[in-house]
């Protein structure tokens, strides 16, 4: 037995998971050929495929265009509702960007007739 083997005999064992012995010492009788088992899958998933591209659509499949369809129309509400907030949000950072533009011309102004008060004085 290889020691890895064994590591997971006992492990399994520790853990109650039994295996059957002739689990572990079943050696097959010729290598496994990859290619004939690549092309045997692929031969019955195409006929899988075929099976169910003739048969009308099952309902689980009209559930699930219709949760599609659901989700497509709350996506889409909700998309609308955003651009509405964003459109509101860029009326009022307008606003507001006019409004600092005054305050900040008033300043610039307050502290030009400052200057020439002090200009004055001197």
């Amino acid at each position: 037995m290889v020691p890895f083997t064994e590591f997971l005999t006992e492990l399994f064992k520790r853990h109650d998971v039994h295996i059957p012995i002739d689990l572990t010492r079943i050696e097959t009788e010729k290598p496994i050929d990859k290619y004939s088992l690549i092309h045997s899958e692929g031969q019955r998933n195409k006929r899988k495929l075929e099976e169910g591209a003739s048969e009308q659509p099952s309902i689980g499949i009209l559930a699930l265009q219709k949760a599609i369809a659901n989700l497509r129309l709350d996506f889409d509400t909700r998309m609308t509702l955003c651009e509405e907030q964003f459109g509101h949000l860029e009326e009022q950072s307008g606003r507001h960007t006019t409004l600092f533009q005054g305050i900040k011309g008033m300043l610039i102004s307050m502290q030009a007739k400052e200057d020439d008060e002090e200009e004055e004085d001197d």
